[in-house]
């Protein structure tokens, strides 16, 4: 019974015999439901993200992304504690540094792609913070993954083709991502 599964996932989670939940192929809302059942006691005050784990064949290292699944369209505030998420996290699995790169279609800021400007305050926020990592954006996909796609576009990245972690704009295209990295490259999930 695939209701009772879920609870003893969150039960293992809340007595702390778990670190956390793997999604699988339930659907997202019927796990958040459970998961914020009072009974559990594992609401905080900090923003619940998900957190995508790739691993792709044409890529040296495993990949994350975040958020694809959970929050349809953070603003600068919600992408900033979405970011926070997925650093704590690389860093609890020994990414010590991690490379984050928030994604949007160009490099540089422009007023009429929201992405871009979002980009440019997230990173801005965390430079502000001086936590050990690298984090650039906005950056697009090609340049964050890719280094030879940074020195055709002349982009000077310290991130570029060894990124650990990519924000996305939105659930659209962190969705879209997601599955063209599944479908088209392979990539084990």
């Amino acid at each position: 019974n695939e209701e009772h599964t879920v609870s003893q996932c969150v039960q293992a989670v809340a007595d702390g015999k778990a670190d956390l939940i793997m999604k699988g192929l339930i659907s997202t809302s019927e796990l958040l439901k459970e998961v914020l059942k009072d009974k559990y006691n594992l609401k905080t005050n900090y923003r619940m993200s998900h957190i995508a784990i790739f691993n792709i064949p044409e890529y040296h290292k495993m990949l994350t992304v975040s958020d694809v699944a959970m929050n349809i369209a953070p603003t600068i505030e919600q992408k900033i504690e979405i970011t926070s998420n997925l650093v704590y996290s690389l860093k609890k699995i020994g990414i010590d540094s991690p490379k984050i790169g928030v994604l949007s279609a160009i490099e540089n800021v422009n007023p009429k792609m929201q992405s871009s400007v979002d980009a440019h305050e997230v990173v801005s926020y965390f430079n502000q913070e001086k936590l050990d990592l690298e984090i650039e954006g906005p950056i697009a996909f090609d340049a964050a993954i890719n280094k030879k796609a940074s020195i055709i576009k002349k982009i000077d990245s310290k991130i570029s083709g060894n990124v650990d972690g990519l924000i996305v704009p939105q659930i659209e295209s962190g969705n879209i991502l997601y599955k063209s990295l599944v479908y088209l490259s392979n990539a084990d999930v």
